[in-house]
């Protein structure tokens, strides 16, 4: 958590999804996610790569990682400020370290 505190997006969704306060008991039969990971500050353009090692970094099993790979068009330019980190995403994903990062930390998408 300490680590969030650079992330002031990142911070405000664990506020809002309660990972900061002690868990609540919640009915068994509503399926939800333990964790939530996969916000950072876009104005930076990171290497995704190394965002996404940090996203794994202590995410329990069913945490969940946000992310918005895509391929960008002209009329996605003109309606998303944030193309270039789309494809970043993209390209990191549909690479060859995704998978040997997944297989080193012991993760299956579902």
């Amino acid at each position: 958590m300490a680590g969030r505190l650079g992330a002031p997006k990142a911070l405000f969704l664990d506020l809002l999804s309660g990972a900061i306060s002690p868990p609540r008991p919640r009915a068994p039969t509503v399926a939800f996610n333990p964790a939530f990971a996969g916000a950072y500050d876009f104005s930076r353009q990171p290497d995704f790569g190394v965002l996404m090692r940090q996203f794994l970094d202590g995410l329990p099993e069913d945490g969940l990682i946000m992310c918005h790979p895509g391929f960008v068009d002209e009329t996605l330019l003109g309606l998303d400020p944030l193309t270039t980190q789309r494809e970043h995403e993209h390209a990191f994903l549909a690479g060859e370290r995704f998978p040997e990062l997944l297989a080193a930390n012991k993760v299956t998408l579902s």
